[in-house]
């Protein structure tokens, strides 16, 4: 972008000070300037030579640097996006030393306002130290092409969510997952607390405590107390104040005499936009005065330098020493040419319109707005086709947000709306094209900040040509106490009974539509597997400890003890016994459970000890059964109903007295 300059003014006093009006600029950040081997033609060089190689200094800040918080790491982050500030800064004061000192207070103020926050956010929820809850939900939506065994439509129709939460000193830690169909959702969390596990499910009655092993609290309390010494080595107060004087600092480093301001003109979108030129020029002597300068006022500050070892837990002599070494290396700075750095200004506000920085008189960076529209450029100056780097980014406002559009080279590479970025919400879209494909990212991002919490809602959407994925749902970052669990009633993990917890589940899954169609038949078979049948219809059991827990079944239930070989020669009465249970299994449409007669010890005997038996036996001569005291103890029938036994039988049963039964305890 050529720009044409004229009328220079004489150069300003150094006396003036700013005045900025707006605090909040569009922050921009011009990109490092080609070497010489990168540019034919007006290329820099800067080649400092003189640095120390010991093991102070710079060495030993490099090394410490590894072992910084997260504060120091954000604070530089801002600085170097905020150190020229943006397009909307206003400054009373027009000369071109007011107008650099006026940016750089901005970029600071930017930095510390980040660390204010920062702190604010600590106050909010003290992480070290408070319970936290995390919690999200999930929902996909998608048109891509995936594996046949994956129901896209069935997913579609789903949502999930996840909750995550600890508190230390209390002990406690849950985390929760649940899928929720048409109308029900499916749900189970996992509570540890008095230093036991418990679940809890949407598909049971009871809290179930599990087995688990103790979760040592304390490894966890030395991770957050470390994690909490270093937060509170983040003292804002000592940030700002080293912010104030670096601010200062750098301030003195600008003399008017490397500085002039001149009018001249921009480019935006093709008009041609005339405003105020200042220029900070920088030769070998500029360059190598400000930085002894800057370095000098640091060392002659023995507070700021104490200041800076504090927060950053580096030794002060080192400090001092990689300041000293700085001030040397720069006196090796060689520049091949002039590198001014410009912000141009426009009104009686001297409203900033624009950023550009030259090197011999090329601009390899500049920012320029006008009005609604805006323009970015990044350009090397190389002409031959390979090595050439022109990128162009231009930006419009409009009614539904900043438009913008980036093109390299000449060819449009990506596109997109900022309908809003702030602090309580993120709303954009970019779109990148190449060759034959068209990439596009949708990104919906809220933010809610209540007393104790932050929530929101968010949406990314990634579009590739025709096909799309596309992720949805909520977040909470809470403090406060943890959601416990009732366990005045649990049950032990080894007394659930599996086929129950089996059928709770599947009539949960059953009663929804998405749900069923999702994992029917996985519980199905899950079902299946655990009520293996025999060929008589009836699930064995092998051991009288199972044995008693079908006695003690909620759900309608038959315990069969004795054989499946009796015969008609051998025993009557028992022969008719299993007939009439295989045929009212038939017509009833049910399954009972077998314990083999040979199977039967004491702790079973102990178990059915006090159940009151139907006792009939068919005399000698065929007549009808009667009742008697003399039927032997198999086989036997029980009927269960409510974790008891509601009736049993001994010696023989008719069919018709059977069904009559087990219609009375719910089956049929």
């Amino acid at each position: 972008m050529n720009n044409e300059v004229k009328n220079e003014s004489s150069v300003q006093p150094e006396n003036t000070t700013p005045t900025p009006v707006d605090s909040n600029p569009i922050q921009t950040q011009p990109e490092n300037t080609p070497n010489a081997e990168q540019t034919p033609t007006g290329s820099t060089n800067v080649q400092p030579t003189g640095a120390s190689n010991n093991n102070g200094g710079f060495n030993a800040i490099l090394t410490k640097i590894k072992s910084f918080g997260v504060v120091p790491i954000v604070i530089a982050a801002v600085v170097v996006v905020a150190l020229i500030a943006g397009v909307t800064t206003r400054i009373v004061t027009s000369t071109p030393k007011a107008v650099f000192k006026s940016h750089v207070n901005s970029a600071f103020k930017a930095v510390s306002k980040a660390i204010d926050e920062y702190e604010d956010f600590d106050k909010k929820f003290e992480l070290a130290s408070n319970s936290i809850l995390l919690k999200g939900s999930l929902k996909a939506d998608t048109n891509m092409e995936v594996s046949d065994d994956v129901d896209l439509e069935l997913l579609k129709k789903v949502t999930l969510a996840g909750e995550l939460g600890i508190d230390i000193d209390s002990e406690k830690l849950y985390v929760g997952a649940s899928v929720k169909g048409d109308k029900n959702t499916l749900g189970a969390k996992i509570h540890y607390q008095d230093s036991k596990a418990y679940l809890d499910a949407t598909f049971l009655d009871d809290v179930v405590e599990a087995e688990s092993e103790e979760i040592d609290f304390s490894e966890i309390k030395d991770v957050l107390s470390t994690v909490k010494e270093q937060i509170e080595k983040v003292d804002t107060k000592t940030y700002n104040k080293i912010l104030k004087k670096l601010n200062n600092s750098i301030n003195k480093t600008f003399d008017s005499k490397n500085m002039k301001k001149s009018s001249g003109k921009f480019e935006v979108d093709g008009k041609s936009v005339s405003a105020t030129k200042n220029s900070l020029i920088l030769d070998e002597d500029a360059l190598q005065g400000m930085i002894e300068t800057f370095c000098d006022d640091v060392l002659e500050d023995d507070d700021l330098l104490s200041d800076l070892a504090k927060v950053t837990d580096i030794d002060k002599g080192d400090i001092k020493e990689a300041f000293k070494e700085l001030k040397d290396a720069a006196k090796d700075i060689d520049l091949d040419d002039d590198i001014t750095i410009n912000i141009w200004t426009k009104g009686i506000l001297n409203s900033t319109v624009g950023f550009s920085v030259e090197v011999d008189e090329k601009e390899y960076f500049s920012f320029y707005k006008d009005g609604k529209k805006a323009e970015a450029v990044i350009d090397n100056h190389i002409k031959d086709d390979y090595g050439k780097v022109k990128v162009v980014v231009s930006f419009e406002e409009k009614k539904d947000g900043t438009e913008f559009t980036a093109k390299y080279n000449g060819e449009k590479i990506a596109s997109g709306t900022i309908r809003e970025i702030s602090e309580k919400l993120i709303d954009l879209d970019v779109s990148v094209e190449a060759e034959d494909q068209k990439v596009k990212v949708s990104v919906y991002l809220s933010k809610e900040e209540e007393k104790k919490s932050i929530k929101g809602d968010y949406k990314l959407k990634v579009t590739i040509n025709d096909q799309y994925v596309e992720l949805s749902g909520d977040y909470e970052i809470a403090t406060g106490d943890l959601p416990s669990v009732d366990t005045s009633k649990t049950v032990k993990a080894d007394e659930l009974d599996e086929e129950e917890v089996l059928d709770s589940l599947k009539g949960v899954v059953d009663e929804d539509s998405t749900l069923k169609e999702l994992l029917g038949s996985e519980i199905d078979e899950a079902v299946k597997d655990n009520t293996e049948l025999n060929s008589y219809g009836m699930h064995p059991i092998y051991s009288t400890e199972d044995a008693v827990k079908v006695l003690k079944k909620t759900k309608p239930s038959v315990l069969y003890v004795g054989s499946t070989y009796y015969s008609m020669y051998y025993s009557a009465d028992s022969y008719n016994m299993f007939e009439a249970l295989r045929t009212a299994q038939t017509d009833l449409n049910f399954y009972s459970h077998y314990l083999s007669e040979y199977s039967i010890d004491n702790d079973f005997k102990e178990a059915v000890k006090n159940v009151n038996y139907t006792c009939r036996t068919t005399p000698a001569d065929g007549t009808t059964a009667t009742e008697s005291t003399t039927c032997s103890e198999t086989p036997a029938i029980y009927l269960i109903k409510d974790g008891e036994v509601k009736k049993a039988f001994r010696g023989t049963v008719t069919k018709d007295e059977l069904e009559k039964a087990l219609k009375e305890i719910g089956i049929g």
